[in-house]
């Protein structure tokens, strides 16, 4: 009997069904047209728009026909339980969908010339096609008991999936503020559709089908009830995600390398730190939220800036502790009325080099294009503070690069997102107040980067007017630049080695090593063309290099000569590897989808999931 209803169910659907197919196979006989552009478009409107509206035809007509003659009475009169009927109604409208899908998919991915149109209309995200119809599918659904006109519930579908889609933005920017989260939530619209299923199944083994109000009033609080529990369940999933998974949702802003073994890193909730000596991770500091990406490690401290509300106005205050998380305390009091940093935006620090002064940049929020920014200096107390304005106003960002002990000069980037802005590398004299332009201005300078003890300076933009990219490398004691590497495109990645006598760095899917002493260039040789990760170990004298390919992904450890002396398989795992961090004999690895942070000892080719 359960047979009979399903195809039953079936049979009043078909027509659905088959007006979907001929829309697919009208789609594969556009394509042998070869008319790219309306095959295009018609695909994505079938995938887009057709396939939900079908979801909610077939689910807002679930029950059409029960209204259509009072048949409640019969229905539930049948030696078939509520449930069941629920539950083969259901699975009845779901297989029609998603043969539809199937249908469609098969003839996208086997069609000659339909497989890449279908990767143009498939943008990753959270919410697919599939995934949006099957939610229209199972609001129009769970409600098709409540009403016997299809198209009001296809009406009130399309309201409560915007009315959704807004609330759903709304709740990841509170978990953005509140938890720092920052990724897809997938739970929430799988957990969205169970609260709606949930409800229509106990709303109709409960209900009094004879008394239309008192069913919509239980579904009603059903479906209120699974909302809020949606959004308590989905906080804490966030909140405390390893309760599920053990998954720690750190967010990685900033990390530094100190002492060659020690490695920083800055999250929501503060600090992160590993020594590869004691192979220890450790959380330094109180919980708070850094107002900027930068910080600064010299003498065994750390100089951040950290956020402080205080009757809901956000000020940006500079501070200090010790590598240990002891000593914690402010450097500025911004929310102080008389203090010469009230209400200014803070940002880019830099310690001098005997680690007893701290440079930082200031700017008065919301009005970069006009003001002056400022430069300061101040004692790790506070004290002795002094200022000198920075002669370039504008919709700019400025980034410390480094703070020279020869000359008492700062070295700042100034760049932004705008073409319109050039964006040069400046020395800015601490004791003159002097501005000396290091890097001639580029309208397009991709890639700044300074060695570990601030005595080269690299630079690599692209001129318009020659059409290439040069790679500069600029030494900040004498001031001489040297172009060392020319190519169509600029550089995207570079490692110095900690004791600045190579630099490696990254272009076009080639990895190139410049030595310094003797002024060699060389290409490091390599197995595939596709993107990869490397490192300097072992202080410098080594470097290890990620290779990707469809059947083994591995890493490369390579001596002086740049000649291969290990090679380490990576677990599948690592197929989604995106960071990777030298420290001596020891190399941090993170994963993408998760950001889990693993350690690989290279002697023991050991691996450890360090959170």
């Amino acid at each position: 009997m359960l047979a009979k209803f399903f195809i039953k169910e079936w049979r009043e659907n078909s027509l659905i069904f088959f007006l979907a197919v001929l829309m697919i196979l009208a789609l594969a006989i556009l394509n042998l047209s070869d008319q790219r552009a309306w095959t295009l478009y018609f695909a994505g409107m079938f995938l887009w728009l057709f396939l939900p509206f079908a979801g909610m035809l077939l689910g807002s007509g679930a029950f059409y026909s029960e209204f259509k003659d009072n048949a409640w009475i019969y229905l539930f009169s049948r030696p078939i339980r509520r449930e069941s009927i629920w539950i083969i109604k259901f699975v009845s409208s779901l297989s029609v969908l998603l043969a539809i899908y199937l249908i469609f998919l098969a003839v996208m991915r086997y069609t000659p010339g339909l497989a890449e149109v279908l990767e143009d209309i498939t943008p990753p995200s959270t919410l697919t096609s599939p995934t949006i119809a099957i939610l229209a599918l199972v609001i129009a659904f769970s409600m098709s008991i409540l009403y016997e006109k299809q198209f009001v519930i296809i009406f009130i579908t399309v309201l409560i999936g915007i009315a959704l889609g807004l609330l759903f933005q709304q709740y990841l920017l509170f978990l953005y503020k509140t938890y720092f989260y920052y990724k897809d939530l997938k739970l929430f619209p799988v957990l969205i559709a169970l609260g709606f299923l949930i409800s229509s199944l106990l709303t109709i083994i409960k209900a009094d089908f004879s008394q239309p109000k008192n069913k919509v009033s239980l579904f009603l609080r059903y479906i209120g009830a699974s909302f809020i529990l949606v959004f308590v369940v989905c906080t804490l999933w966030v909140s405390k995600g390893r309760i599920f998974t053990n998954l720690r949702d750190f967010r990685m802003r900033d990390s530094q390398i100190y002492n060659n073994d020690v490695y920083f890193d800055s999250y929501f909730q503060g600090f992160l730190r590993y020594n590869s000596q004691l192979d220890e991770m450790e959380k330094i500091g109180s919980r708070f939220e850094l107002s900027s990406m930068d910080f600064s490690i010299q003498n065994d401290k750390i100089v951040f800036f950290k956020e402080k509300k205080v009757k809901g106005v956000t000020y940006d205050d500079l501070w200090i502790m010790n590598t240990d998380g002891s000593g914690e305390k402010p450097v500025t009091e911004s929310y102080d009325l008389n203090s010469p940093f009230h209400f200014l935006r803070l940002s880019s620090c830099e310690f001098s080099p005997d680690g007893s002064r701290i440079a930082f940049i200031s700017q008065t929020p919301g009005r970069r294009s006009q003001d002056i920014p400022q430069i300061w200096t101040v004692n790790l107390d506070g004290t002795e503070s002094r200022k000198w304005n920075f002669p370039f106003p504008g919709n700019r960002r400025f980034q410390i690069l480094g703070w020279l002990a020869h000359d008492n000069s700062l070295i700042i980037w100034i760049y932004s997102s705008s073409h319109k802005i050039e964006n040069p590398v400046v020395k800015f004299s601490l004791g003159s107040g002097d501005v000396e332009i290091l890097v001639e201005n580029h309208t397009q300078v991709y890639q700044i980067g300074i060695s570990p003890q601030k005595n080269y300076l690299t630079t690599s933009a692209f001129k318009e007017k020659d059409k290439t990219a040069i790679t500069t490398l600029v030494d900040l004691r004498t001031g001489e630049q040297k172009d060392i590497f020319t190519s169509e495109r600029v550089v995207q990645h570079e490692r110095w080695s900690p004791d600045e006598e190579k630099l490696a760095f990254w272009i076009q899917r080639e990895i190139w090593v410049y030595d310094l002493l003797s002024g060699e260039l060389k290409k490091v040789p390599r197995e595939n063309e596709v993107a990869i990760l490397f490192d300097w170990v072992y202080g410098g004298k080594k470097l290890v290099i990620t290779e990707f390919n469809k059947d083994k992904n591995y890493l490369r450890l390579l001596n002086e000569n740049l000649n291969e002396i290990k090679r380490i398989a990576l677990p599948s795992q690592f197929k989604n590897l995106y960071y990777l961090k030298g420290l001596n004999e020891v190399i941090l690895l993170r994963i993408r989808r998760r950001g889990n942070l693993w350690r690989l000892n290279l002697e023991t080719e050991e691996f450890k999931k360090i959170y």
